[in-house]
This record gives C-alpha cells, structure tokens and sequence, in this order.
C-alpha cells in the first residue's frame, strides 16, 4: 500500500484497471481512454462541494485584498503635492494651513495634501523662504537636516553638501546629524563639507534678497556662486581655476551676461561663451 501511494494519479489507474478484465474486443488502452474521458466529464459537471466553495472563497478574498492595496497606494499617490521650479524660475505656493513657500529655481517641496493641517511636514530639495503661520509644528525635512517651527519665517538651503538656515522672524529648531540648535531672529546656521557653525548673520537680509532676483554674498565659495548662476539663467558652467577661492558681492537675475562679468572680472577670471547655453571660466 505505501508502494501504492507513491504513485503517481496515471500510474494508480493503470494499476487498478490492469486487476480488471475487459471486453475482449477492447484493448487495454482503449479502456484507459474510456475511463479518463468519463473521469474528465464527471469533473466538468461536478456540483461545488466545499473544497470548491473555499477555493473560491480564498480567491476572492485574495482579489479584495490586492484590490485594497493597489486602492489604497493609489490614494496615497493621488494626496501626495509636488510642486517644483525649473532652472531660471520662482514659484510662490500657498499651503493648505495659509503658510507661503517661495521656492528658489531648480528646487522642489512634497507633502501630503491630505492631512497637511494637522502633520505640517514636508520635504525639501533645494532653497525656499517660508512664512509659516501659527499652528502645530511647521517640519521641512531635507537630506541635509530637518527645521522645526510654530510660526516663523525663515530660509532653507539644501544642495548637495551645502546646508544653510537662516531665521528672519520667531525661532527654529534645526537638527542635522548629531548637531541640534534653536536659531533666533537674524540668526544663520551653515553646514558646509562637513563643518557646522552657528553666527549672528548682519547680512541676513540681503541674502533673503534671492526672492527679488538679486544674489548677494559674502566670502562664499566661488563654485557655490557660478552653481546659482545656472540655475537662474538655465546654462551649464565649465570652471577651472576656481578652487579655495572666495567671492563677495552680489549679481542680479536680469541679465546673464552682466552677472558672469561681476563675478569674473574682480576675480581676474576670464570667460567664453561656447553655445548652447554653455560657458567656460578659466583664470
């Protein structure tokens, strides 16, 4: 019997039809044809019994629950807001609580539109000035560090390994990594390579002056300067010369041409258009 189990469904029938005798004008194998087709329309005509009926039970519930899912990961896509500046242009969006986010070119936010008024967090990649109104904690989440607010206008700057907040009005509370700071009015925080520092920013001002088209800087790193150069005129810059050093002033947003000159030529740099939107900076 235990020899008979391992059978396989084929080898079982052709076992137990080999014990019977049959019509001597049919063949063995005809037999076996006979019965499989007889097997076959029992099968096709069978009434559901209750394995059938928990197999479609099991289905069906199988069904709901993927219907569910791919719903739910649906409703989740559809609540979720982008909104996203292209190089050479700002936006000004209004969130659902009444706060502003004016976002920088080339820069983007994402936040759930769905129940932003009771968890006001959203994520940012690039440069906005926000003015948030009074309500639950305000939380702008990038790769670089998270800021954390109640009602207060403020700047974020994160790109790359470059990370800067600036408070304008109210206090922030900003984390990145094992540093953590409370930033009051006219007060900056910079993370940049990996050196992290807190001042009193007398400049505040002027470098919130972005929103008007005009980019001021004081002893910034050059190739953090020509990096806003292309994202405000849409242009790909080739530097080369340009390491360790430092740039102050400022250029506005009106005219290309002009802002590559006030940026070069105190700097004994020269410059060449190549086409293309391309220019190549070589001392």
């Amino acid at each position: 019997m235990e020899d008979f189990n391992k059978l396989d469904m084929d080898q079982k029938i052709e076992l137990v039809t080999s014990m019977y005798s049959v019509p001597g004008s049919v063949s063995k194998e005809e037999a076996m044809r006979r019965l499989m087709e007889r097997i076959d329309r029992k099968e096709k005509n069978i009434i559901p019994g209750i394995h059938t009926h928990r197999r479609i039970l099991y289905f069906s519930a199988a069904a709901s629950i993927a219907f569910v899912i791919a719903l739910f990961f649906v409703m989740v896509d559809f609540s979720r807001v982008k909104i996203a500046s292209v190089p050479g242009e700002q936006i000004l969006h209004h969130m659902p609580d009444g706060s502003t986010v004016n976002l920088n070119a080339d820069s983007e936010i994402k936040y759930s539109g769905k129940d932003f008024n009771k968890k006001r967090t959203l994520q940012l990649n690039g440069e906005a000035y926000f003015e948030v109104q009074e309500g639950n904690i305000f939380t702008v989440e990038s790769k670089n560090g998270k800021v954390e607010v109640l009602g207060t206008s403020f700047n974020v700057h994160s790109r790359d390994d470059y990370f800067k907040v600036s408070c304008n009005s109210g206090r922030v509370l900003v984390s990145s990594g094992n540093h953590s700071d409370t930033l009051c009015r006219g007060e900056s925080l910079s993370l940049i390579n990996d050196y992290y520092f807190k001042y009193i920013d007398a400049e505040i001002e002027q470098s919130l002056n972005w929103r008007n088209g005009e980019f001021y800087y004081k002893s910034t790193e050059l190739r953090f300067v020509l990096n806003e150069i292309e994202r405000q005129f849409n242009v790909s810059i080739e530097a080369f010369g340009i390491e360790n050093r430092l740039f102050t002033g400022s250029f506005y947003s009106g005219n290309l041409d002009e802002a590559i000159q006030i940026v070069c030529i105190p700097m004994d740099l020269e410059f060449e258009y190549l086409g293309k939107g391309k220019i190549r900076i070589y001392p």
